[in-house]
């Protein structure tokens, strides 16, 4: 919140950390950086034909895009738009982003979702990394069964 207290400021490379009175550890860019996050809770987030992998972005400069890579392959590119998101405490306005993937038929193993902003400027940063083990075809993903209307 704007009026919390906050410790200990310690930049690190292009990141900057802080500690909340409230809200813990944050994170955002510093010198003119790219921050943000994935949000994916592994595989049990994803739907099966396809899902939805979001997060959210902030820079100095608009963040105009996000591109989402598996491994080293492209997923998608999202433009970043939308509401700002009021839940994230950063010096500068945070943004959704969402890419569309199907990732029913990964290989079994440990991949890496990596999340890559381009700002307004052209420059590109990879601002998030998250590791996803994947059990395999046929059981990454879950169908969703649909309560009965009354």
């Amino acid at each position: 919140m704007p009026d919390e207290v906050k410790f200990n400021p310690v930049a690190v490379g292009p990141i900057v950390y802080t500690v909340g009175s409230a809200s813990g550890l944050q994170t955002w860019g510093a010198c003119d950086q790219i921050a943000g996050r994935i949000e994916c809770d592994g595989t049990t987030s994803l739907n099966c034909g396809g899902a939805e992998i979001r997060g959210w972005v902030t820079g100095d400069q608009k963040v105009a895009n996000v591109e989402l890579f598996l491994d080293n392959g492209s997923l998608g590119t999202s433009a970043v738009n939308g509401v700002p998101r009021n839940d994230i405490n950063t010096r500068t306005v945070a943004y959704t982003w969402r890419v569309t993937v199907n990732l029913d038929n990964t290989a079994r193993g440990e991949h890496v979702l990596r999340a890559v902003g381009t700002d307004s400027a052209g420059n590109r940063r990879q601002f998030s990394s998250q590791r996803v083990s994947f059990p395999g075809p046929g059981s990454n993903c879950s169908n969703r069964r649909r309560s009965a209307g009354r």
